[in-house]
């Protein structure tokens, strides 16, 4: 629809446009169709910016952030790094007492000659790749672990609070299994009541050489033509450095839909009336808990691991850690934003390039892809748990 049918639409009706508004329906035709049945509730002939926002808004969903980072410390300290480990020890070995695969746990400072079988809650400290061997440590003391098998070593990480299984076999200390903190099964898969749709976007990189200009356009005319009633809609980042085009993908979202947009380290701050949230963060929608995330760490856990990013989120799901190595040069938090202390129910991740999706018990995992390489992102139907692709090559 041309902008002069636009304009005589609603002169026809007694009101006027102005500028921004023209723009926004211009682009978005499900919009001039909403506004047109809202006209009864606008008084002034004029139409502006904020009566549009005003009267779009998108119902009152019951959106709710859980957790995000909260201030980072300005000086960090050596005893900061100690609290750090010992807050994560504490987190995890609770978590780990449950478990009933466990058998006679104790601490290190009571390995005798005359234990046989126990279990072992402890941090990896080092690993040797000649040996096998791995160095952990509790609050008691440290000890050498053999791995039976090669595959326990390489699962396991520096940093890693793990649970081990043990036996005193020739002299020396064994570990026959490793257990992580994992997620409990759910019973029931956690769903909404009413239908809401989660859309989440990220990774376009407007000024990137490679940025695909024809796939954007495929999903503009998409999100031109999808009319739900309820959608909340997640820009994941790295978008722009550029603070308009910023503020311009935001004007070509349709108006009744819930914006939120987790800033990447490249994007630009933005003005824009739309929920800000960190990364990570935990958001919960009418009782779904969705963790979504686009830090730049999770291509490090990737090559870590040696597998995909769909694997390797399934791994530090397991961790119930989505940043187990502790760099010393990091920032730290006053709160531990990485621990996973909320089972979620999804996990979207973004700044990764490759799309996957898993399940894993009542967990969806779900990677997008980006505007420079596949364009193939996600929309999630929360009454059903329906995953739906979008794909945009």
């Amino acid at each position: 629809m041309e902008k002069q049918q636009v304009i005589k639409i609603f002169l026809e009706k007694g009101y006027q446009l102005d500028a921004e508004v023209l723009e926004r329906l211009y682009k978005n035709e499900n919009a001039i169709e909403s506004l047109l049945n809202s006209l009864s509730n606008i008084k002034n002939p004029m139409i502006t910016i904020d009566v549009l926002e005003q009267v779009l808004t998108a119902p009152g969903l019951n959106i709710k952030i859980i957790k995000q980072k909260q201030a980072k410390l300005k000086k960090v300290f050596v005893e900061n790094f100690t609290q750090l480990l010992n807050n994560r020890y504490n987190f995890f070995k609770k978590i780990l007492e449950t478990r009933m695969d466990l058998v006679n746990p104790i601490s290190i400072n009571k390995i005798s000659s005359k234990t046989k079988k126990f279990s072992l809650i402890a941090a990896v400290k080092d690993k040797d790749e000649s040996m096998r061997s791995i160095t952990v440590e509790d609050s008691t003391g440290e000890t050498c672990l053999l791995l039976k098998t090669q595959t326990n070593f390489d699962e396991l990480l520096v940093d890693d609070i793990v649970g081990f299984v043990c036996e005193i076999d020739d002299g020396a200390v064994k570990a026959e299994k490793i257990i992580f903190s994992d997620v409990p099964f759910k019973k029931e898969v956690s769903k909404t009541k009413e239908e809401i749709y989660c859309l989440f976007i990220s990774d376009i990189f407007f000024e990137d050489s490679n940025f695909k200009n024809d796939s954007f356009q495929k999903f503009l005319d998409w999100l031109g033509k999808t009319n739900y009633s309820n959608l909340v809609i997640f820009i994941l980042g790295n978008v722009s450095v550029d603070k308009s085009k910023l503020e311009d993908l935001f004007k070509l979202l349709p108006p009744k839909s819930v914006k939120v947009f987790q800033k990447s380290e490249m994007d630009s701050d933005i003005e824009s009336s739309v929920t800000k949230i960190s990364s990570p963060c935990f958001i919960e929608i009418d009782g779904v808990v969705i963790l979504v995330c686009n830090d730049s760490f999770l291509l490090e856990y990737k090559k870590a691991f040696n597998k995909t990013i769909d694997v390797a989120l399934l791994n530090l799901l397991k961790r119930r850690n989505l940043n187990p190595l502790i760099d010393h040069k990091k920032e730290i938090y006053e709160n531990d934003p990485f621990l996973v202390d909320v089972v979620p129910d999804i996990i979207v991740a973004a700044n990764v390039s490759e799309p996957a999706r898993m399940n894993y018990k009542s967990t969806t995992i779900l990677a997008n892809g980006s505007f420079t390489n596949l364009p193939i992102f996600w929309l999630v139907n929360l009454k059903n748990r329906e995953i739906i692709k979008l794909d945009f090559t």
